[in-house]
């Protein structure tokens, strides 16, 4: 006896549907290939790219220089002149302070006292050394 001619019904089966189309691992694989290139090739071209700064390793500066030699010695007190400012010979360009200055200027009077004295020996030794020639 078959299920037709008994009268008994037996369900059909479900129906078995067919799997989504799952991407392969090939696509993914090749798609992450793809941007870490992408990214390597940005990165490298970035890398490689004349930067926006300038550098000054090796810059010169085209200025006119000029030295300047004092005629005394001293600290200086104050400056007179500003960066970059343009200057004539014999314009001030700083005030020293006059504390050494005047020091050098009583050493050199007290060295002048002493060699008047020493002239003033010397004269009382040869009117001396006269006399007694003349004895």
């Amino acid at each position: 006896m078959n299920a037709i001619t008994s009268g008994i019904e037996i369900p059909a089966a479900a129906p078995v549907e067919a799997p989504a189309a799952a991407p392969r691992p090939g696509r993914r694989m090749l798609l992450s290939a793809l941007v870490a290139v992408a990214l390597a090739a940005a990165g490298g071209a970035w890398l490689l790219s004349p930067g926006t700064a300038e550098t000054t390793d090796d810059a010169y500066v085209a200025a006119d220089a000029s030295d300047v030699a004092p005629r005394v010695r001293g600290v200086v007190a104050q400056v007179l002149v500003r960066d970059n400012q343009a200057v004539h010979a014999g314009d001030p360009l700083v005030r020293i302070d006059p504390e050494e200055f005047d020091a050098r200027g009583e050493s050199a009077a007290a060295d002048l006292a002493e060699a008047q004295a020493d002239v003033g020996a010397a004269q009382a030794a040869l009117a001396s050394l006269a006399a007694e020639q003349g004895l």
